[in-house]
């Protein structure tokens, strides 16, 4: 975090039935109060996911990503936050592919 108004942020997901991806952030940061933030999330990164739980569609794509989300700061270093990530989205063969995730967790800022 550079300042209240904007961070830089990595991430990375690993999930059932052959599923990962990871991304870079830019995260623009609006605070509403001392403790709640409004943010958006948009970035660079990948999304695979195994062929033989897709129906032999192989998914490896690097592409922009993006998301919204908010925070809570519970003291100064610990904050709780709930946000969308959109993966991917795009077309894979003759499939319509989306990716995207629903995130609620906790960060600590040192």
């Amino acid at each position: 975090k550079f300042n209240p108004y904007i961070s830089v942020e990595g991430r990375y997901w690993n999930g059932n039935k052959g599923f990962d991806a990871w991304g870079l952030y830019l995260k623009p940061i609006y605070p509403v109060s001392d403790a709640f933030d409004i943010y958006g999330l948009v970035g660079y990164g990948n999304a695979s996911a195994a062929p033989e739980e897709y129906n032999d569609i192989s998914l490896d794509e690097s592409e922009l990503q993006w998301g919204l989300g908010a925070a809570y700061s519970i003291t100064d270093n610990f904050a709780v936050f709930i946000d969308y990530v959109e993966l991917y989205n795009s077309d894979v063969g003759n499939v319509d592919w989306s990716l995207d995730t629903w995130n609620l967790g906790v960060t600590y800022q040192f």
